[in-house]
């Protein structure tokens, strides 16, 4: 399965779901972005958690919600 299907199985709904890396995730009914976050607090917590994840210090996944 997918990293987009098991995102979409999490959120229950395709159109929360915006994949910036899994490009199958149109065959599920999500989109996929290649253009830069407009919002730059949603870009910098999405680089904390990056950097988190990074460093070994999560398990699991990170879900960035865009307002």
């Amino acid at each position: 399965m997918s990293v987009a299907a098991k995102t979409i199985a999490i959120t229950g709904e395709p159109s929360k779901v915006l994949s910036i890396a899994d490009f199958s995730a149109p065959e599920h009914g999500a989109p996929v972005s290649g253009t830069a976050m407009n919002a730059a607090g949603t870009f910098a917590e999405a680089a904390d958690a990056h950097a988190a994840s990074a460093a070994g210090h999560v398990a699991g996944w990170f879900v960035v919600t865009v307002p």
